[in-house]
């Protein structure tokens, strides 16, 4: 619930915090009544009243388009969906940072650190294909304009 409250308080929904009665020691997860606020209740039932969207759909974007309906509830969402799926980028990061903090390098600023793993991170293909297809595109746009240039003087004899 703080984490709701916290929420409410960003979009200026509520002015005091939710609040829970203290939990009896044989706490029963099933027979717990939450006290929320009635807009985030709207909120929800709103949302569970919509029609399904397609499983291949954005879900980023649906919280996107609907968030002026749906603000709290859209605010959840898009901290929810931005946690990483895996650790696997976690955990090449601490691979690659092995490799660049080594015995004769223990005295790199924690800044330069970041800067050598996002440099080694960066796949050195996709960045020569990138710049292969950028020249390519420049080439084109040259002939484009060779072409125009060529038409204009046509056009003035």
């Amino acid at each position: 619930l703080t984490f709701i409250n916290s929420i409410q308080a960003e979009k200026g929904v509520i002015n005091s915090p939710i609040t829970l009665e203290p939990r009896p020691i044989s706490f029963d997860f099933d027979n717990e009544i939450y006290n929320t606020d009635p807009k985030v209740e709207e909120e929800y039932n709103i949302y569970l009243q919509e029609a399904l969207i397609a499983g291949t759909a954005d879900p980023l974007l649906y919280w996107k388009n609907n968030s002026s309906r749906l603000p709290i509830l859209a605010i959840l969402a898009r901290r929810v969906l931005a946690i990483p799926a895996t650790s696997a980028s976690i955990e090449r990061a601490f691979s690659v940072s092995n490799n660049i903090i080594t015995r004769n390098r223990t005295r790199l600023l924690p800044n330069t650190v970041k800067k050598l793993i996002l440099l080694k991170s960066w796949d050195l293909k996709s960045i020569l294909d990138l710049e292969k297809q950028l020249k390519e595109e420049e080439i084109s746009l040259e002939k484009e304009l060779e072409e125009e240039e060529n038409e204009e003087e046509e056009e003035d004899i």
